[in-house]
């Protein structure tokens, strides 16, 4: 019995021993519940972490974004305004572009003007200086003839006479003396060298006056151009127009000695003023082309200072061959009357003479 006992003393400390360890094993579970529970918590606050970072992370992308768009809009307005700024600046270049062909058909325009003024008044004055040259020149067709005639008539006499002895033996006894043949053929020899000095002082007249003509073109032609051009430069100074004496028509300058001072006035009132020179070489004017065009203006003062000398010589020239061939005028005209006595009897001699009927 005591054994049975003890066995079952035994059974229930076992028993106990298994409640108690099935408790602990309950409070195992139940501390293996609670971390599980602790990790889920961790892991929903991990969870709620990560929530709040993606949604600290959009709050940050949400401004840049906006930024990144606002950017572009920028972009975009900034690629416009340019697209405006080319379409003015094209825009600007054709109006440019546009006021250069109407400068550029202004000068054209004066230009033509100014040919056909100077042309006018070229004419005017070339008919003067034609008048005069042919004063001078005593050129006419039947002068010349005359004159060449006169000459061909005494050089045929005084050979002859030269070369027939009898004819100079017939002639000396009226009083054509061999020194009086000599007279007449220095006449005739001056008579010659005065023509041909009268031609030569005609040639260089003729030259005189073309070369004026040419220089007073180009100079009136480059005048207007630059007249033009500085007008259209300068278009409200009316105190530098009158300092440069821009006002009026320059074509109505007539008289070459006006239109020299008032070409002058112009070059050197550009010239002196520094500071119109870059506004100028824009437009092709450059302080070297002013300075080659304001030459210009004194060749024709000193074209003109010449053809006026060549006039001046060729009235000499020509005075001194009227002398000369009244000269032999004279000379010829006493020897006919004593060649017609002496040869009165002899018409062949008459004839070799030139003194025929």
């Amino acid at each position: 019995m005591l054994l049975v006992n003890t066995a079952l003393t035994l059974v229930n400390t076992a028993l106990t021993l298994v409640n108690t360890a099935l408790a602990l094993v309950n409070i195992a579970l139940t501390f293996v519940n609670t971390a599980l529970t602790l990790v889920n918590t961790a892991l929903a606050l991990v969870n709620t972490a990560l929530v709040l970072v993606n949604t600290a992370l959009a709050l940050v992308n949400t401004p840049l974004t906006l930024v990144n768009t606002a950017l572009t809009l920028v972009n975009i307005a900034l690629t416009f305004v340019n697209i405006a700024l080319a379409l003015v600046n094209t825009t600007l270049a054709l109006v440019n572009t546009a006021l250069t062909l109407v400068n550029t058909a202004l000068t054209l325009i004066n230009t033509a003007l100014t040919f056909v003024n100077t042309n006018m008044l070229l004419r005017k004055e070339e008919k003067t200086l034609y008048t005069i040259f042919k004063t001078v020149s005593g050129r006419s067709m039947g002068m010349s003839m005359s004159r060449d005639h006169q000459i061909a008539s005494a050089q045929r006499s005084i050979l002859v006479i030269q070369q027939e002895r009898i004819i100079q033996e017939e002639l000396r006894r009226v009083g054509y003396t061999e020194g009086r043949l000599e007279s007449d053929y220095a006449a005739c020899a001056a008579a010659m060298v005065a023509i041909e000095r009268q031609s030569a002082a005609q040639l260089d007249l003729a030259r005189a006056i073309e070369q004026v003509r040419q220089l007073r073109a180009e100079a009136q032609a480059c005048y207007s151009a630059l007249a033009s051009t500085v007008r259209a430069v300068f278009p409200s100074e009316p105190i530098l127009h009158e300092r440069l004496r821009l006002r009026g028509n320059p074509s109505q300058q007539k008289a070459r000695s006006a239109f020299i001072a008032r070409a002058r006035a112009l070059y050197d009132g550009l010239l002196e003023q520094a500071e119109l020179l870059p506004l100028l070489a824009d437009a092709g004017y450059d302080q070297l082309r002013l300075e080659e065009e304001r030459g210009g203006i004194d060749l024709l003062q000193q074209a003109g200072a010449a053809r006026e000398v060549a006039a001046f010589r060729a009235r000499q020239a020509t005075e001194q061959q009227r002398l000369a061939l009244a000269e032999l005028a004279s000379r010829r005209s006493r020897f006919r009357r004593l060649a017609k006595v002496a040869l009165r009897g002899n018409p062949q001699a008459l004839g070799a003479l030139g003194l025929g009927r």
